[in-house]
């Protein structure tokens, strides 16, 4: 489990794709600063669907085992809360004898 950060992405910035280590958790953004005119500009792709999720104000949850990428095509510096949590499919068992493995 990862600590809770701020993740910050400059104006036509991007993130290439990437998968994280488990899928023992599912990662959560909270949008912190994200201006109106870039929310359609900037892109989260996830096991290859595109979309364009954040708003200020709003949570975006997607399971990050599977290959993800971040896209920033706006004028403005997003800003998120990071934070992970227990993939809900797992508990109960599941995570702790995971865990057991790390």
């Amino acid at each position: 489990r990862r600590d809770p950060a701020a993740d910050s992405a400059r104006p036509q910035a991007a993130i290439r794709p990437h998968t994280g280590p488990t899928n023992a958790r599912w990662t959560l953004h909270l949008g912190l600063v994200v201006a109106d005119a870039d929310a359609p500009r900037i892109s989260l792709t996830v096991a290859g669907e595109r979309r364009t999720p954040w708003a200020q104000g709003r949570v975006v949850l997607f399971d990050d085992s599977y290959e993800h990428a971040v896209e920033h095509l706006g004028a403005e510096e997003r800003v998120v809360l990071d934070l992970s949590i227990e993939h809900p499919g797992l508990r109960g068992g599941g995570v702790g004898n995971c865990k057991m493995l790390f």
